[in-house]
This record gives structure tokens, sequence and C-alpha cells, in this order.
């Protein structure tokens, strides 16, 4: 069962509540790996603990002053939440650890790490304004406004050469793969190389700091046979920015950029080196740099199983 992050977004609980509601949900699931654990003879185990995460996610704000959600009255008892999870699966983990024979192979790791969440930036916003995707006109006084209709559905196709769905993509409109495709797939690569060069240099107004550390193009850092469904683009934001979820969701707000002041305050979908994750392990790592997708060539290692030849990454050890 997950923390329920919508009940304290849409202030149905308070952050006092959300926290105690956390905290049965922690003990319980601390309780379940180790009885798990306890019973497990042999074979891969595997146990998440989601907490950190989603409590980053919503309690970030309680512990930074700087964060523009933050207020000094209110969050002041849920100011070291966060720590408190790490330190309490430090504990954790040395329970687990007593349950483990010598010859047992541990791994702890997380797939990110966090960033504060202070400012949004819409990326279909900033499409519209640079002339890259069109909304469509009203016919009738009371039709709803096209900025606020989801899924895209203000998007006037005939004119629209690039949207953005999702968190960190930017998609073409290409011909013979959108139904509505009006970009020639001989014009793509000069159309994501002028975006991708203008998103670059973009800058938030309120503090003169690039909004994305780095713009990749698709075919830089994707490969395999599902290339011809990825997004052209993949915006790596910098710290502290993320795109406005209503964006996200195919909308197109009116404001560019504005303060984050919505309960979900802590973030990860940055430049992933801005967030990185944590990986240690009972045995020495050799790998100097390693990759999320590491840990799954090494798990088949580990079972004498060959890695695929289109699978990515390498041993850990």
């Amino acid at each position: 069962m997950p923390e329920n992050t919508k009940a304290l977004e849409e202030n149905v609980l308070s952050d006092d509540e959300f926290r105690e509601y956390s905290m049965s949900l922690w003990e319980r699931r601390k309780k379940m790996l180790l009885d798990l654990l306890g019973d497990h003879e042999s074979g891969l185990f595997f146990y998440y603990f989601s907490s950190i995460d989603l409590n980053s996610h919503m309690m970030w704000r309680c512990m930074d002053a700087a964060h523009p959600g933050h207020s000094a009255t209110t969050n002041l008892k849920n100011s070291g939440f966060i720590e408190w999870l790490y330190q309490d699966l430090d504990r954790v983990l040395g329970e687990a650890r007593q349950l483990l024979s010598p010859d047992d192979t541990l791994i702890v790791m997380s797939d990110h790490g966090f960033s504060p969440f202070y400012r949004k930036f819409s990326l279909n916003t900033w499409l519209e304004r640079n002339g890259y995707l069109v909304l469509k006109e009203k016919k009738e006084p009371d039709d709803p406004d096209p900025r606020t209709i989801d899924f895209l559905g203000g998007v006037d196709w005939s004119k629209t050469r690039a949207f953005n769905f999702g968190f960190q993509t930017i998609y073409l409109n290409l011909k013979g793969r959108d139904p509505r495709g009006i970009v020639d797939p001989a014009d793509a690569d000069a159309l994501v190389d002028e975006i991708v060069q203008r998103l670059q240099g973009e800058k938030d107004p309120k503090s003169g700091k690039k909004i994305a550390l780095r713009v990749n193009r698709s075919k830089d850092i994707y490969s395999g046979e599902a290339m011809a469904h990825a997004p052209e683009i993949v915006v790596g934001f910098s710290r502290e920015v993320r795109n406005d979820n209503d964006s996200v969701e195919g909308k197109v707000p009116e404001t560019l950029v504005q303060d984050n002041l919505d309960a979900w305050s802590g973030c990860h979908l940055m430049a992933a080196e801005l967030v990185p994750g944590v990986l240690f392990s009972n045995r020495e790592l050799r790998a100097t740099d390693p990759k999320l997708y590491d840990l799954t060539v090494t798990l088949l290692k580990e079972y004498g199983i060959d890695k695929p030849d289109d699978m990515v990454g390498k041993p850990l050890w």
C-alpha cells in the first residue's frame, strides 16, 4: 500500500496526518521485510521500500527553508522526517544483515536521488511561444479554453510541429508516424537541432539560471528496436526545475515559469547526473561509474545466465 500522496496534495490530509499515516506504513514494511527474509532460504530476494521516495516528494518543503512552499510555523515538526527515514532504514539494514549467511550477496540501491522542486517550467507553453505548437481557436464563447484541455485536446495538429507529453519529452508531429503529422521526416533532424539549441539557451527570468542543464537528441542516448516510438528530444532539467504538471498532461498553461507551491515539493525528474542514486554491497564494487542497467547484468551473471546481445551494461564485480 503506497502513501496516498494525492490526499496531501488536495488538503484531505494535513502534513502531520500524512506523516503519521506514512509512519504506520513504514512500520508494516519493516516488519514484512524481516519476516520474509527470515523465511527465505535460497534464490533471489527483492524488496522495495517506497517510503523515502514518496515522503521526499511530499515533505521536502518541510526541511528546506529556501523552498517557495516552506512555512516555518507549519513545517517545523516535520522538518527532520526525511532524514529520520534514512537513519531508520539504515537500522533496518543492520537487522537484515544479521539474517544473511556469510555467502549471501547483499545489494542496496536506489534508482535515483532527489532535488528540491522550486520552479515549474511548461514545455508546451515554451513550444507555443516559439511557434512550434499552435492551439485551436474557440468557435463558440462557451467552448472550453484550448489551453485547459488535457491529452493535447486543444492542439491544432494542422499547424503543430512539436509537442510535449510526459515529464521530459518532446515529440515531433511526424508524417507517417503520427495520425495528423505535418513534419516531413527529411526535415526532422534540422527541426530537432533548432529546438535543442533554443531550449538549451532558455533561462529562468527570476534566478537567471538555465532551465535545462542539457537537452538530448534521443538518437544520442537511446538505441534498440523501440527507437521508432521514442521522443525526438529528452530534456535534462536543471536542479530545482521540473516540467509543469499541466504540460505533462498535454495542456498548455498560460504561464511559462512559476514558483512551485504544491505539496509535491521534491523531485528527481532532472538531468540524471544531478540526482545520483545510492549503491552499496557486501561485495567489492569494481565499477567506477555504475549505471542502473549494470545491476541487471550483474544479477544475470550471479545465476550463470549470459547477457543477451542487445542488452547494455556490465557486471559490477
